[in-house]
C-alpha cells in the first residue's frame, strides 16, 4: 500500500503541476494588472521610491546642470505574503478518486493571477482615503504642487460625486505609472505528500498549496483620475481636460496623457457608449441627425 500510495502521489504531482501552469498561462485577464502598474523586482521586505514632483525635464544646457531634487518626497512598498493551500485525504487516493482533484490545481492557477489582478484593482479603488506620497489621499482636490514663484498651489484629480467611480490613467510610460507592483517572489506550487509528515501521519492528510510575496503602491497621482460624477461625454472632457492642464513643480506642463478608462459594469453601457460608438445623435432641436462622436476612441477602455 505505502509503494502504491508512494506512485499515486508522484502521479498526482506531475498532473497537479501540469494544470496549474496551463492555468497560469491561459487565465482571460493574465497580467492585466501590468497594464496599469509599473512592476519592479524586489529583493526585500520593504521597498523605497523617492517621486519629484518635477519630474525630470530635458531642458537646454545653458552654463551649469540643473540637478534634480529627487528626494522632496518618497514613500514604501511593503511586500505581503500570500497562500491557497488544498488537501487530498489518504482513503480519496485509496479510492482511486484523486483524478477528480486536478481542477483545484487548475483553480489555484486561476486565483495566482486573479489575485495580483485584484490587489491592483482594489488598491486602484480604496484611492478616494488611502493617502499618496504628499500625505493627501491619492484622489484629492488640493495635492500641493509649487508653482514658478516657489509657492504651493493645490491641485485637483478628483470629481467628486456620489455615484460609482470610473477612472482616467496615463498608462503611456512603461515607468512612471500611478501604480507600483513588487515582485518579491514568484508564486509556486509545492506539495506536503511524504509519508513521514506530519499531517500525513496524524491525519492521513496530502496538502498541496502556492505561495509567493508582492506588494502594491500608489505612486504618482498627475497619472490618474476619479470621478464620481455620471459617466458623461461632458464629464470626461472635463477629466480629459483637467489631466491635461496639471503642471510639475515650477509650473512648467507634466504632459500627462490619458489612455485608459477603467470602470466597473455600472459604467461599462456608458463607457462603450462613449468610447466605441462611432455617430451619437444630436441633442432635441438640432435636427435630429446623428452626429460623429469626437470621443470615439479616444482612450482604451480596461
Amino acid at each position: 500500500m505505502i509503494l502504491n500510495r508512494n506512485a499515486i502521489v508522484s502521479a498526482m504531482g506531475v498532473a497537479f503541476n501540469q494544470a496549474f501552469s496551463s492555468a497560469v498561462d491561459a487565465y482571460p485577464d493574465k497580467d492585466l494588472y501590468k497594464q496599469l502598474a509599473f512592476v519592479t523586482p524586489s529583493t526585500g521586505k520593504t521597498e523605497e521610491f523617492g517621486f519629484l514632483s518635477n519630474i525630470p525635464q530635458l531642458r537646454e544646457w545653458i552654463g551649469d546642470r540643473h540637478i534634480g531634487n529627487i528626494a522632496r518626497y518618497a514613500m514604501q512598498v511593503t511586500n505581503k505574503k500570500f497562500e491557497s493551500t488544498i488537501h487530498i485525504l489518504g482513503d480519496e487516493l485509496d479510492d482511486d478518486a484523486w483524478a477528480r482533484k486536478i481542477p483545484l490545481a487548475t483553480v489555484l492557477g486561476e486565483e495566482v493571477e486573479r489575485g495580483k489582478n485584484e490587489a491592483v484593482f482594489n488598491l486602484l479603488s480604496s484611492g478616494f482615503t488611502t493617502l499618496g506620497y504628499d500625505g493627501q489621499p491619492f484622489f484629492n482636490a488640493s495635492h500641493p504642487v509649487l508653482n514658478a514663484a516657489g509657492a504651493n498651489i493645490l491641485v485637483s484629480n478628483l470629481q467628486a460625486g456620489a455615484g460609482n467611480p470610473w477612472y482616467l490613467l496615463d498608462l503611456s510610460s512603461t515607468v512612471i505609472r500611478p501604480i507600483i507592483f513588487t515582485n518579491r517572489k514568484e508564486f509556486q506550487l509545492r506539495q506536503m505528500t511524504d509519508m513521514q509528515d506530519e499531517q500525513v501521519f496524524m491525519r492521513d492528510e496530502y496538502r498541496w498549496g502556492v505561495d509567493g510575496r508582492f506588494g502594491v503602491g500608489l505612486a504618482l497621482w498627475q497619472k490618474a483620475f476619479a470621478s464620481r460624477l455620471p459617466l458623461t461625454q461632458a464629464n470626461f472632457d472635463a477629466a480629459v481636460q483637467t489631466m491635461g492642464s496639471v503642471k510639475r513643480d515650477g509650473g512648467g506642463a507634466a504632459s500627462v496623457r490619458p489612455t485608459h478608462l477603467v470602470c466597473g459594469y455600472s459604467n461599462l453601457a456608458a463607457a462603450k457608449q462613449l468610447l466605441e460608438t462611432q455617430l451619437v445623435a444630436q441633442a432635441v432641436g438640432t435636427g435630429g441627425a446623428a452626429v460623429t462622436n469626437y470621443n470615439f476612441g479616444a482612450v482604451k477602455l480596461i
